[in-house]
C-alpha cells in the first residue's frame, strides 16, 4: 500500500504488473492448450521472462546499489532456462561487473558477449531469433501467432529507435547498434 506523500515506487509497480501478466500467460499455457502448444508458449514466454530478469538485474546493478533482497522481490518467478538459484546468485553480486560475469556464465551467456551493444538490446536480439525460429518451425498456430505478436512489438521498438536516432542526428552505424534486428544477420 502506498502511503500518502511518499513517492511512487515505479520499479515495484512494474514488477507487480509483469508478475500478473506472466502468471496469466503461464496459467493459460498450462491450462487450456495442448501439451505441444503449452511447451511452445512456455519456451516463448519463459525465454522472455528469463531475459527480462537478466536485464532487470543488470539495470539495477549498473544504476543503483540495491539490496539483493529487493532485487529478488522484483524477479519474475517464471522462466525457461534460468533457475531461481542462478537468479539469486546474480542478485547477490556485488556490482555490475560481477553481475555481467555471471550473466556470461548463464545459459544465454554465449549470445550476450558483444561489448559495444547494450545488454538489453542483445537480449531483445535473442528473443527476436527465438520468435523467428518458433514462427518457422512450430506446427502450432497459437505459438506462431504469439511469436509473431512479440516480434511485432520488437520491430515497433526498432522503428521508434530509428525515428529517434534520425531526429537526434545520430549516424546510421550508431542507430544500428540499438536495433533488435541485427543488420548483419540478414
Amino acid at each position: 500500500p502506498q502511503e500518502e506523500g511518499q513517492p511512487i515506487d515505479y520499479s515495484m509497480l512494474e514488477s507487480s504488473l509483469m508478475k500478473y501478466l506472466y502468471a496469466s500467460l503461464f496459467e493459460l499455457a498450462s491450462g487450456s492448450l495442448s501439451k505441444e502448444a503449452a511447451n511452445g508458449m512456455k519456451e516463448l514466454f519463459g525465454t522472455r521472462a528469463d531475459l527480462y530478469n537478466l536485464c532487470l538485474i543488470w539495470r539495477e546493478k549498473r544504476n543503483f546499489d540495491p539490496d539483493p533482497a529487493i532485487i529478488r522481490t522484483q524477479f519474475l518467478p517464471f522462466g525457461y532456462k534460468l533457475t531461481q538459484k542462478q537468479l539469486a546468485e546474480l542478485a547477490d553480486c556485488r556490482d555490475a561487473g560481477e553481475a555481467l560475469h555471471f550473466i556470461h556464465l548463464s545459459p544465454y551467456g554465449k549470445k550476450l558477449k558483444e561489448p559495444l551493444i547494450p545488454l538489453d538490446i542483445q537480449c531483445e536480439r535473442i528473443l527476436t531469433r527465438t520468435c523467428r525460429r518458433l514462427m518457422a518451425f512450430s506446427p502450432i498456430p497459437s505459438v506462431v501467432l504469439a511469436s509473431y505478436s512479440v516480434l511485432c512489438e520488437l520491430e515497433i521498438d526498432d522503428i521508434t529507435t530509428i525515428i529517434e536516432g534520425v531526429r537526434y542526428h545520430k549516424p546510421p552505424e550508431q542507430i544500428a547498434l540499438y536495433l533488435t534486428v541485427s543488420l548483419n544477420e540478414r
